[in-house]
C-alpha cells in the first residue's frame, strides 16, 4: 500500500479484537496503530470516555491516536484530542 500511495497505512482496531483476532500479532508494528478506547454508549448515539488508557496489543510501543467517541465513518467521530 505505502509504495503504491506514498503513504504509511494505518491500522485502526479494538485492543481486544487484535489480541484474540489476530492471535496478538506484533508482524505489524511498524505500522501506525489507531486503538479504540470506547466507553458506554449514551442515547445520543455518542460513547462515554473510558477515562483509562488502553491496554495496547501486539507489541507496539505506542498509539497515533485513540478513539474515544466512536469509529470513523459510523456516524461516530473520532477522538481528535490526541
Amino acid at each position: 500500500m505505502e509504495e503504491g500511495s506514498g503513504k504509511a497505512p494505518i491500522i485502526y482496531t479494538y485492543p481486544s479484537f487484535w489480541t484474540h483476532g489476530m492471535a496478538n500479532a506484533s508482524l505489524f508494528t511498524k505500522q501506525h496503530l489507531w486503538i479504540a478506547n470506547y466507553g458506554t454508549k449514551r442515547v445520543d448515539g455518542g460513547f462515554e470516555p473510558r477515562g483509562i488508557a488502553p491496554i495496547i496489543p501486539g507489541g507496539w510501543p505506542d498509539v497515533l491516536n485513540l478513539a474515544e467517541r466512536g469509529p470513523a465513518g459510523s456516524g461516530g467521530h473520532p477522538d481528535a484530542r490526541r
